[in-house]
């Protein structure tokens, strides 16, 4: 029936070429005309199914709370510059003065007010903690009035010895965990000691830099002056939160770059320093500038691979020319059905013309190809077009509907953009199958009647090209020489390849998808690994700090929870409680009395001071060992090393050094002067509260609504499955409106990798059904899916050789080479119903070159985006590569032995 279909409507369009041909120019004019019109959107939270809770959640979220949406300024030294830390603050501070300036900036966050956290110090430590700290300088012994008495480090070493001394007889009855912190305390201060002897002013100036906020540890994640900043101090962050929250990528951009702008302006100013952006904002950019860069490179090289290849294998470049204006005409009509489809393009949707580039060329490849071998300009040109489209009309269309219906089983696939990007494909291949049976059929018989009234000389046929020369001629004849043997050969490296495939895994990790060179990625991976500020976060919403506190209780209770960061860090859990706590402190504060300066300090008192030291801390091992304090004997051993090395370095110290002690040692008496009236001012200050917070605090976590924010971190990377699963379900537990990123990322997850299997076996039955429908014959059928069975057994094993695992981005290639491979074996199998009784060669010499003419186009189509700096759109051109020529080895080789090997096509 389809046959018949086609050939009837063949009649039709060679009857009138041209009006056909003003038909088909007319539809190309109504599809600019539309196209015109699409679209272009891209907004990520678009891709999400309409009316999710979980999106529409995070949108009001995120309208409510500007810091969902920050982009991070990444401020460094340049390498071979000046790395002074103080330096290196006022570039942030100038960078983040500038940056709040600009109008598109709703606030900046860069540090907190070190002297509010400095006040309101001791409030922010646990009660309990503080309570055990004042219990353990209260219930020392002396250890008040010893204070006063240390002149230098031989007091020091005496009283630690002494206190040592003393606690050997109670050592057993120590708890283990208390007793081990206690002797890793030692250890460090007697490790500071010997730093202290190698270079006092060094170490007391290292001392005297880092503010009483770094020691009190009041803020996580911000240590200098409470900076944000990596754990080694090399990179500080500024949080710039954004008046508009929308995710549109022109919004983003132009974020992006007038901050750019402006960071650019202070780096001339104060030169030295390198800014760099990152935050999903900065990524974002990034990642669809790169797309957009390389789908434009990956079009025009695909455009560019098939033209030259359409010119070198036909045997008249013209033919060449007339298949890539049909397929212009095709991609035409499908960009203006977009707008009749959907009215607009997303970030994924947008590569759907590169798709068909590769893909509808091959529509118009096997009937041309045909009319070369029906003798083209040698004969009537009616004549050789019709019985071109006779031999192939039929095969190309069951192709071209096997392909859209695998390309429509895509929007099973419960992720927006994938599902889009299958509606739209699939309609551009019936698009380009229309183009290919109505204009190019016309646009053939008015070319070739054209060419016969200008040419007067006698025709012949164009000289072979080389397609022609190394298959028709050669290769045809012998690709069924030795079928058991080939068939053999090929089945063995089925099962390898399958055993291969068994390997490949399923990377989650999006950052892995970005170009390696990308600065946001680079600068993401530094905030995410070396500091406690990694912007990837669930969030939870209270009301009251009450409900807030019942849910960082929670939190506290789920393992795969790493922390919960919220308002509740800078206010105190009891204020009853730390004021009672502080009350005593002050009472000790105001009883502790600091050295006077003594006489010069003296090298041999700090040597046998620590001689006395090391010998206290070798009989508290013996003692441990014959406790069975198993635990204590390693902290205790190291102690006693560091002493050793200490005496050592104190004992080679020359005068010189030696006078530097005693200069060094006031000036840490004198530090000694400022902390304590610190505590003092401390332990004078009332409790903040959430009015009282500084605003970039208030910022950070409370909302435009007076809501408070929980941010949740996970345990390890959201991007591992193993760890991401258990996070959520934790999230959920700790709180049932729970957003964030992590959130959305494993819904995302699962919508795509579920959709995925669905789209594989609705495409797969699909496509079987409409070949049974076409053929009649279960057989037929049967062996024309054998090639694309066996090419993405092969794709598989090639991707394990080269190492690719699948992604985000390349799993919609096993949907397309399921619409594109088995285009072959259809071919194959139309051609040897057709004309099977000539023997195999012959099938090959005329579809086989077809296919090979088609396969290598799409190839180039496909392989181009193997090129891409874009690692995401790289490994997709790399699957789709290895899938198409696997499939052009199994249906070209595989399937016309195996036919021959079962005796159902003689050689």
């Amino acid at each position: 029936m389809l046959r018949e279909l086609i050939h009837r409507l063949q009649s039709f369009i060679l009857a009138r070429p041209r009006s056909v041909l003003t038909g088909s120019v007319a539809l190309v004019l109504v599809a600019l005309a539309l196209g015109s019109g699409v679209e272009l959107r891209t907004s990520r939270s678009e891709l999400a199914p309409a009316g999710d809770p979980d999106q529409a959640r995070l949108d009001r979220l995120t309208g409510d709370f500007r810091g969902s949406q920050a982009l991070i300024a990444c401020v460094e030294a340049l390498p071979g510059s000046d790395r002074d830390p103080a330096a290196l603050r006022a570039f942030a501070d100038a960078l983040a003065a500038e940056l709040a300036r600009d109008p598109a900036v709703a606030h900046v966050f860069h540090r907190v007010d070190a002297e509010w956290l400095l006040d309101h110090a001791l409030y922010l430590v646990p009660p309990g903690d503080l309570e055990r700290g004042v219990a353990a300088v209260r219930d020392e012994p002396g250890l008040v009035e010893a204070l006063a008495r240390l002149g230098g480090p031989a007091d020091l070493n005496r009283l630690l010895a002494d206190r040592i001394a003393r606690g050997l007889g109670e050592a057993s009855g120590l708890p283990g965990p208390e007793a081990v912190e206690a002797v890793r305390q030692l250890a460090a201060l007697i490790a500071a000691e010997r730093r202290f002897l190698e270079d006092p002013a060094g170490a007391v100036g290292e001392l005297i830099e880092t503010p009483p906020l770094a020691l009190l540890g009041a803020a996580r994640g911000q240590a200098r002056d409470g900076y944000l900043q990596t754990l080694d101090g090399e990179v500080l962050f500024v949080v710039i939160s954004p008046v508009d929250q929308s995710d549109s990528l022109p919004v983003l951009r132009k974020l992006v770059r007038a901050m750019r702008a402006r960071a650019t302006d202070v780096a001339s100013r104060m030169p030295g320093f390198r800014v760099a952006l990152t935050g999903p904002p900065a990524m974002t950019v990034e990642e669809m500038d790169t797309v957009r860069r390389d789908s434009w490179v990956s079009s025009i090289l695909a455009a560019l691979g098939v033209t030259l290849l359409t010119l070198l294998v036909f045997r008249w470049k013209s033919h060449a020319i007339l298949v890539l204006v049909a397929l212009g005409v095709g991609l035409t009509w499908a960009f203006g059905a977009v707008r009749l489809e959907l009215g607009y393009l997303n970030t994924l949707t947008s590569a759907f013309i590169p798709t068909l580039i590769g893909v509808g060329v091959a529509y118009g490849i096997h009937p041309i190809s045909e009319y070369e071998l029906e003798g083209a300009h040698t004969v009537d040109p009616f004549r050789a077009t019709r019985g071109a489209y006779h031999a192939t009309g039929t095969a190309v269309s069951t192709a071209a509907v096997t392909t859209a219906a695998a390309f429509f089983s895509i929007q099973l696939m419960q992720f927006p953009g994938f599902a889009e990007l299958g509606l739209v494909a699939g309609w551009g291949v019936l698009l380009c199958l229309l183009a290919s049976l109505v204009t190019l059929p016309a646009l053939t018989l008015l070319y070739g009647r054209r060419r016969a009234r200008l040419d007067r000389t006698p025709r012949h046929a164009s000289s072979a090209s080389a397609v022609d020369r190394l298959w028709v001629e050669r290769a045809a004849a012998h690709i069924c020489r030795y079928p058991r043997l080939t068939v053999s050969a090929a089945l063995a490296l089925t099962a390898l390849s399958a055993w291969a495939a068994s390997g490949i895994r399923f990377n989650t990790n999006l950052l892995d998808l970005l170009p390696d060179s990308a600065e946001s990625l680079r600068y993401m991976r530094r905030m995410t690994e070396g500091s406690d500020l990694s912007p990837v976060f669930n969030m939870v919403v209270a009301d009251d700090l009450g409900e807030l506190e019942r849910l960082r209780t929670m939190a506290g209770e789920e393992p795969a929870v790493a922390r919960f960061d919220s308002v509740l860090d800078f206010i105190p859990a009891d204020p009853a409680a730390s004021r009672e706590a502080i009350a005593e402190l002050e009472r000790l504060l105001d009883a502790v009395r600091l050295p006077e300066p003594p006489a010069a300090v003296q090298r041999d008192e700090v040597v046998r001071s620590l001689e006395r030291l090391e010998q206290t801390l070798d009989d508290a091992t013996e003692a441990a060992f014959g406790a069975g304090l198993a635990d204590l004997l390693e902290p205790l051993e190291r102690a006693r090393v560091e002493a050793a090395a200490a005496r050592q370095v104190a004992a080679a110290a020359t005068q010189e050094r030696v006078a530097a002690w005693g200069v060094a040692w006031w000036r840490l008496v004198d530090w000694g002067h400022e902390l304590l009236d610190r505590l003092r001012d401390a332990a004078d200050a009332g409790p903040p509260t959430p009015e009282t917070l500084p605003e970039e605090l208030r910022d950070r976590f409370i909302t435009e609504s007076g809501r408070y924010i929980g941010f949740l971190y996970p345990v390890g990377s959201v991007f591992d499955p193993g760890q991401l699963g258990p996070y959520i379900e934790a999230s959920r537990r700790v709180s049932a409106e729970t957003t964030g990123f992590p959130l959305m990322f494993y819904l995302m997850s699962n919508r795509i990798t579920s959709g995925f299997y669905r789209a594989v076996v609705a495409g797969s039955l699909i496509v079987l059904l409409i070949l049974l429908i076409d053929y009649r014959r279960v057989r037929d059928a049967a062996l024309s899916v054998i090639p694309l069975a066996i090419g993405v057994v092969w794709m598989l094993g090639g991707m394990r050789l080269l190492g690719l695992d699948f992604n985000f981005a390349n799993l919609v290639g096993v949907p397309l080479i399921i619409g594109v491979g088995i285009d072959n074996g259809v071919h194959v199998i139309h051609r040897m119903r057709l004309e099977g009784d000539e023997g195999m060669s012959t099938v090959l010499r005329h579809t086989g070159r077809a296919i090979l003419i088609s396969s290598l186009t799409t190839m180039i189509g496909f392989g181009s985006l193997a090129l891409a700096s874009h690692r995401g759109l790289a490994s997709l051109g790399l699957v789709l590569l290895l899938g198409v020529g696997s499939c052009l080895l199994t249906s070209t080789i595989v399937l016309p032995n195996l036919l021959v090997t079962l005796g159902i096509v003689r050689r």
